[in-house]
């Protein structure tokens, strides 16, 4: 895995899924990597990881976002939603106001470099600056049926985006 992939799954909200099952189906099916939930293991702040390759989840909705690659990874993806104003001052920072985006830009992004450094969301979420984020590691911004937005930051270029239904999976 030289270069990241990002699984983007549509999937039947009403239904649980076991995102670590998933996971080993998807590098069965495209790697041909045999794993087992004791690979697995968390960092301090409860990031999943394995000894060979980064991962890293995110889900909305109707779709799970899964991102591999070799090097850190994190990848977040949102329901278009409006977020209140009131939660402006823990989302951006100075720097970012005026907003040139809609709040939710701003987390999606945020959220993807947090995962990706393996800290989880907490009290400097609002002093990470985004032009900053983007200078360090590739963000990349989509919108999946103009309903979804999301963002993966990776040390690595993204080669390729699959597009999946879970039930094919299962």
């Amino acid at each position: 895995m030289k270069k990241a992939r990002v699984f983007l799954l549509k999937f039947d909200s009403s239904q649980y899924i076991d995102k670590l099952e998933l996971l080993k189906l998807i590098l069965k099916k495209y790697y041909d990597i045999d794993i087992h939930k004791r690979d697995i293991y968390y960092n301090r702040y409860g990031k999943p990881m394995h000894k060979d390759f980064c991962f890293n989840f995110s889900d909305s909705k109707n779709y799970i976002a899964l991102i591999i690659g070799s090097g850190n990874v994190g990848i977040d993806v949102e329901y278009k939603r409006c977020i209140p104003l009131e939660m402006i001052n823990n989302i951006i920072n100075e720097n970012e106001k005026p907003l040139k985006y809609n709040l939710l830009y701003y987390w999606v992004c945020k959220e993807a470099y947090v995962k990706y450094l393996g800290t989880g969301i907490d009290s400097y979420f609002s002093k990470l600056d985004i032009t900053k984020i983007t200078k360090n590691v590739y963000t990349y911004k989509y919108i999946a049926e103009d309903l979804y937005l999301w963002a993966f930051s990776s040390i690595q270029i993204c080669d390729k985006i699959i597009d999946l239904d879970i039930a094919d999976m299962l």
